[in-house]
């Protein structure tokens, strides 16, 4: 069972680098042509494309399984 994760009204998990400092920072979303980019606004942890989408929606989507993952 995962642990209670607070959510934004856009559906996305926290940061889980940034929570680790105590900071509770969820992504914004970028739009570049045709295609969306999740990123955190206080690290610079992860890969700018990692969490691309040719959604918002699936931006959000590879935002939280990356953010998701290991939480028990």
């Amino acid at each position: 069972m995962k642990k209670n994760i607070e959510y934004n009204e856009d559906g996305a998990a926290p940061c889980k680098h940034c929570k680790r400092n105590k900071i509770k920072s969820y992504p914004y979303i970028s739009q570049v042509d045709d295609l969306y980019y999740a990123k955190c606004p206080h690290c610079n942890h992860f890969d700018p494309y990692e969490f691309l989408g040719i959604s918002k929606k699936r931006a959000i989507e590879h935002w939280n399984e990356t953010m998701e993952a290991g939480v028990k």
